[in-house]
Order: structure tokens, then sequence, then C-alpha cells
């Protein structure tokens, strides 16, 4: 029993000698630069790639709107929305705060942060 008690002893202490000896590389830290082979021809290729896939869609979508069917169905089945609301809701509706141009400018006094200040000192 001494003896597997003291080579798991030897066993740990050599593992913990091998495992605190090791060190890890220095981290080196470089910016991407996109002058490179690699970045340019990737951003070239996701441009072409975005407008075929936007041209695509519009003339799918174009087709879609014209045909007859589809507007048909879209009469009989589809929603409106809802007009945007001009007043408060209430017995005597005013119109929206938002409405009125003197709401769209800027206050020209802006709060400052509080400061505090130690019994017998100034404020810095």
């Amino acid at each position: 029993m001494r003896w597997f008690l003291t080579a798991a002893l030897v066993a740990g202490a050599v593992l913990f000698a091998m495992a605190s000896s090791a060190s890890a590389q220095g981290i080196v830290s470089k910016p991407i630069d996109t002058n490179q082979l690699i970045v340019q021809p990737a951003d070239a290729t996701t441009t072409i790639l975005g407008g075929t896939f936007r041209y695509i869609s519009r003339v799918a979508a174009g087709m879609v709107d014209s045909n007859g069917y589809v507007k048909t169905f879209n009469s009989i089945f589809g929603r409106t929305t809802e007009p945007k609301a001009t007043t408060q809701a209430g017995y005597s509706p005013l119109p929206l705060p938002g409405s009125y141009s003197s709401s769209n400018y800027q206050s020209s006094i802006s709060p400052a942060m509080p400061r505090y200040q130690t019994y017998g000192q100034t404020p810095k």
C-alpha cells in the first residue's frame, strides 16, 4: 500500500512539473490587410453575387405582381393597412404632438451631470 501511494505521489509530481514547465507561445496580433490577394477577390465575388441575386429577385417579383391570378387573389383575400392616426384618442381629440413643427427643434438647454462634493472641499 505504501509503495502504491509513493508511486502515485511521484507520478503526480512528474505530471505537475511537466504541466508547469510548458509555456504558451506569445500571442501576436496582426490586423487584416485588405490589399491581399485573398480579400479583394472575395469582396468582388460578393458584390457580383449580391447584384445578380437582387436582379433575379426583382424580375421574379415583377412577374408575380403582373400575373392576373395573383392580382385577383390579392384583391379578394388581401388586407389593407390602417391609415396612420393624425389625432390623439379621447373625447376632444387633439393633433399628435409630433405634427407641430416646433416639436422638432432641439432644446438648447442640456442637463449637466451631477457633481459630488465632500464637506470642506470644492468640487473638481
